[in-house]
């Protein structure tokens, strides 16, 4: 009679573990998933002027965006996130046959000869086909960052300590020209602002 009980006490303990292991999985599968956690299989849907992009997982702890019609060719290779000269990221495979890096920017843009890819707004992790474009070094250059050495915050203005003034230069063809002394730095950087306006185009980066 005793070893019944015992077995009954035994078989009301598993039911009642079970029936607490199955609510717990509900209430964790119930849950609102992290945008910020990405594994391989996430697919993270962004709309934006009505265009769709889906973000690709990098090491690091880093993503990339993509537009939605190039995200399942991309998708086929692991990418890694690889540090720029420039302290950000960009994203890169392994190409084990020819044994070379390759961009995915490049990827995307059909690795045109002789030129290089542009990101027009810096940022080498958003690679949409609406920011990315095939271009000559020079001009690669010329859609470049200040360099932080400057003694500005503003680029192609720096202290010029002789005169006591902001000195404001541009490089146009491997050439540096002078475009003036100014006293204020904000209309340094306006001055520059419109020789790179004249001289680079659509590539000028500009401060304002």
């Amino acid at each position: 009679m005793k070893k019944k009980i015992d077995i009954l006490i035994l078989l009301i303990m598993i039911s009642i573990v079970l029936t607490v292991q199955t609510k717990s999985e509900s209430y964790i599968n119930s849950l609102p998933k992290s945008p910020f956690v990405l594994s391989r299989q996430t697919v993270c849907v962004i709309k934006e002027d009505d265009i769709m992009s889906k973000r690709i997982p990098l090491t690091q702890g880093q993503f990339t965006i993509v537009d939605d019609n190039m995200y399942d060719y991309l998708n086929q290779w692991k990418w890694h996130a690889a540090k720029t000269t420039c302290g950000g990221y960009r994203a890169v495979r392994s190409d084990n046959i020819n044994n070379k890096c390759v961009l995915m920017s490049r990827e995307i843009m059909g690795f045109p000869k002789r030129k290089v890819v542009d990101h027009i707004d810096h940022n080498m992790l958003n690679n949409q086909g609406s920011n990315i474009r095939a271009c000559s070094y020079s001009q690669n250059n010329q859609n470049r960052l200040k360099i932080k050495l400057c003694s500005s915050k503003y680029k192609g203005v720096c202290w010029h300590k002789h005169s006591n003034k902001w000195q404001v230069k541009i490089t146009v063809n491997k050439k540096r020209i002078q475009i003036g002394l100014y006293t204020d730095a904000i209309e340094g950087a306006k001055a520059y602002d419109k020789k790179a306006k004249k001289y680079f185009g659509e590539f000028a980066c500009l401060n304002f």
